[in-house]
């Protein structure tokens, strides 16, 4: 399985929009290839949660949040699903439900 995002570009008034796709796989960054969901937060970050982590997609590189059983405040599970509420991100496992105060932290 593999996931396409695209984005939609005005070149000019008198050119139609152009549609840009990227493929994304593990191979590119992307922890796993299963994905449950994917959300586009308020400062334009995308986030992909799969089976081994939640990814955050800047448009150029991945990063990775993943259970560290040395880091109390590190996510309680690596099966994650993702969704937005009232324009907040909030992340989910079978243990637990987080809310992203600050989209670069987990809290």
């Amino acid at each position: 399985m593999f996931i396409s995002f695209f984005s939609f570009t005005k070149i000019n008034s008198a050119q139609s929009n152009q549609i840009n796709f990227a493929h994304i796989f593990s191979e590119n960054g992307l922890s796993q290839n299963t994905v449950h969901s994917i959300i586009q937060d308020k400062k334009g970050f995308i986030w992909f949660a799969t089976e081994d982590g939640l990814n955050k997609f800047d448009g150029y590189n991945f990063t990775v949040h993943k259970h560290n059983p040395q880091d109390t405040n590190s996510i309680s599970d690596n099966l994650i699903w993702v969704r937005k509420i009232f324009f907040e991100l909030y992340v989910g496992n079978p243990k637990l439900y987080y809310y992203f105060m600050e989209y670069n932290s987990i809290k």
